[in-house]
């Protein structure tokens, strides 16, 4: 009798930040660790009080106690100097909570998901064919993205992604857990081409301060030459470097 094949379920994971993003084109990895076949892949990071995320992980929870169960039985079944070296299963986190520097917790959480670029079909009529895949992109209005797009860290987005509600169980290591394989992503604020945000370079919100949107920028004087300022001087930078140039 064909053993049957495994039902994956698809879901939703709410609105995230995107962290390390290769979402268009696959990672290969790097000349140390190679990964031939590619993967495209994110980081999801979240606000752990975010209402919609803390329902996203009371939704998961029930299938993640289903899998411990499973590692449990699957880690009484190896043989006792396995069990005696690696003492108890252990579980890779769905959610891993992030920390600062100091490793106090920003109140953060990060997932990963991922899905294979390519690959050979290994069994079947079609064994040996090779395959190549990658997600499915749609814009904020539901639309798929056409043509070439650059999607950096820091865009947010809704993942699709998959998973095996009977998680997984290495018997080398004794882990455990729950892969979210990446199906589709739905782009909802795009960060490209290098934009980079004022926490990118560690500044916060000043009360009281500079507000762009609320500046107009004064009229020239159209009586000035293009060449000079308001004082008669000559708009060119000195030769040279500025003063103050070597603090740096």
């Amino acid at each position: 009798m064909a053993d049957k094949k495994t039902k994956y379920l698809k879901m939703n994971a709410p609105l995230a930040a995107f962290k390390y993003p290769k979402l268009v084109e696959p990672d290969y990895g790097s000349k140390d660790y190679p990964n031939p076949e590619g993967v495209y892949t994110t980081k999801l990071v979240w606000d752990e009080n975010d209402p919609k995320f803390v329902a996203f992980r009371a939704k998961m929870e029930p299938f993640l106690a289903a899998v411990e169960k499973m590692a449990d039985v699957e880690f009484a079944k190896l043989k006792k100097p396995q069990r005696d070296k690696l003492g108890s299963p252990t579980c890779n986190d769905m959610f891993v909570p992030l920390y600062n520097e100091d490793d106090t917790p920003t109140g953060q959480v990060e997932a990963k998901v991922s899905m294979k670029a390519s690959g050979v079909v290994k069994q079947g009529t079609r064994a040996g064919k090779k395959w190549a895949r990658k997600p499915n992109l749609f814009d904020a209005l539901g639309r798929p993205i056409k043509g070439d797009i650059e999607i950096w860290g820091g865009t947010e987005g809704i993942v699709n992604f998959s998973f095996n509600p009977a998680g997984y169980f290495i018997p080398a290591t004794g882990a455990f857990g729950i892969k979210m394989q990446l199906e589709a992503v739905q782009v909802v604020t795009l960060r490209a081409g290098g934009e980079a945000s004022a926490e990118s370079y560690g500044f916060g919100a000043q009360e009281g301060g500079f507000d762009a949107s609320q500046y107009d920028a004064p009229e020239k004087d159209g009586d000035m030459d293009d060449d000079e300022d308001s004082t008669g001087g000559d708009n060119h930078l000195p030769e040279g470097d500025p003063e103050g140039a070597t603090d740096f």
